[in-house]
């Protein structure tokens, strides 16, 4: 199934526009992405890509079609999988998300993002363990600025923090209200963490600041309407010394990062 799936995402990216058989592609694949099959087809697609003959680099269609059928099922599945298949996930998103921080062969910039958000949605999942994901993202991080790569290690970590309060805010009619409560409590308490990194970024990798401010502005308070102390205010800025950052880019020459500081301090 692995072999079909990379031939649908070559036809429906790279096939010619309006074709009955991007048609066909588009059509088996959204009937294909709900069956059991999809799991082990596109795990085995991220596992073993399809590579250009000549750059031997993963082709980008196969790729990013697999890693949205994982995000697709994470989001809507993952209870009800098989603790097999929840491992390899975990074990196959890590991995790929390793080789994108330490070396030129990871995932696009697209797919990147997919894993980083289908990550924070299976963190966000398996909170309790929050804990063990922080020392696998410590761990991913430490390795892509030991390689010389602190721009990807800088990305994926921006993604995975940023990812965490909209999936929070996604899965809060699916749990009790202690339940919630116990989540809130969790991240709640590595806010701090959050906004050091993200300073870390601001100050040190300048072509990666967009991804930090986008994670800040995701954390900010009212970020979960229904739960309006999660997240940070303008005091907690101050006290973690981002204010001077922040303040650095509004008057520099980057309108769209100046705009995000903007929202930032708008939704105080």
């Amino acid at each position: 199934m692995a072999k079909q799936l990379a031939a649908c995402a070559m036809q429906l990216f790279e096939g010619a526009p309006g074709s009955e058989a991007q048609y066909a592609a588009n059509t088996w694949l959204m009937q294909f992405q709900n069956r059991e099959e999809a799991w082990q087809a596109a795990l085995q697609l991220l596992d073993q890509p399809v590579c250009d003959p000549i750059t031997r680099h993963p082709l980008d269609a196969p790729q990013l079609v697999a890693m949205q059928i994982l995000r697709l099922k994470t989001q809507h599945e993952w209870s009800c999988t098989d603790l097999h298949v929840q491992q390899t996930v975990r074990q196959t998103l890590l991995r790929l998300l390793e080789i994108t921080c330490v070396t030129g062969n990871g995932l696009s910039a697209v797919s990147c993002r997919i894993a980083c958000v289908t990550l924070a949605n299976i963190v966000v999942k398996s909170c309790k363990s929050w804990t063990n994901w922080k020392s696998e993202l410590q761990r991913l991080v430490d390795a892509g600025f030991a390689a010389k790569r602190s721009q990807k290690a800088a990305v994926v970590l921006a993604n995975v923090l940023g990812a965490l309060p909209i999936h929070i805010l996604a899965l809060e009619t699916k749990w009790t209200t202690a339940e919630m409560q116990e989540v809130l409590k969790i991240f709640q308490a590595e806010a701090r963490d959050v906004m050091t990194a993200m300073r870390v970024i601001l100050a040190n990798i300048p072509d990666e600041r967009s991804s930090a401010l986008c994670c800040l502005e995701s954390w900010v308070v009212g970020c979960i309407p229904t739960h309006e102390t999660f997240g940070f205010t303008a005091a907690h800025l101050f006290s973690s010394g981002l204010l001077d950052e922040l303040f650095d880019i509004v008057i520099g020459d980057k309108e769209d990062q100046a705009q995000v500081i903007l929202f930032i301090f708008r939704d105080q």
